[in-house]
């Protein structure tokens, strides 16, 4: 009875083990995404840049030797099977909060490109969903009810361009985004 107690404890450690160093892993490679979308700000074509690193990284192909289609596909699965873990850390003083979901962060970073190029991308319509949230003050906060609180400080507007955050809440909910209070 004594050994199959221990084989349990045992079973658990190793399981508690394994467990945290995914984790650990997960984060690693999350980070490794938003070093890339800031890397990615500063190129010709800084959408298509972050767009083609995903690609490679997760997808394991080489973006040359796809169509868009194919491209938009490995792109927003990605975006969708990974919307609660792609969170980046307090890892660049451009920011509006230490965490923030990666397309949050894009706005935040003033590098919103990834974001534009999803959603004007033909491709890619459909295929994301904009409804991930974080938990914000005890609510559930959207990509749009991130927009709404830029939009609503007057300290954070000087350093925005309100037609574009305007044009991404009417692009996000035309592809079925939807606030916090609406999920």
């Amino acid at each position: 009875m004594i050994n199959l107690f221990r084989n349990i404890a045992l079973l658990l450690l190793v399981n508690l083990i394994v467990t945290s160093a995914q984790s650990q892993t997960e984060k690693v490679h999350i980070n490794a995404y938003c070093r890339k979308l800031y890397d990615c700000t500063g190129v010709e074509s800084p959408g298509q840049c972050f767009e083609y690193a995903i690609v490679k990284k997760y997808g394991n192909k080489e973006p040359k030797e796809l169509n868009q289609s194919q491209i938009a596909d490995i792109v927003s699965q990605f975006l969708n099977e990974n919307q609660n873990v792609l969170i980046c850390g307090n890892d660049t003083h451009v920011k509006i909060r230490d965490k923030e979901h990666i397309l949050k962060r894009s706005i935040a970073y003033h590098g919103p490109h990834f974001l534009r190029r999803i959603l004007e991308t033909e491709e890619y319509a459909g295929k994301v969903n904009y409804n991930f949230y974080e938990i914000i003050d005890g609510k559930k906060e959207t990509i749009l009810d991130f927009i709404d609180k830029i939009l609503d400080d007057e300290d954070l507007m000087h350093v925005y361009d309100k037609e574009e955050l305007e044009d991404f809440i009417d692009m996000i909910e035309y592809s079925g985004g939807k606030r916090g209070s609406e999920l």
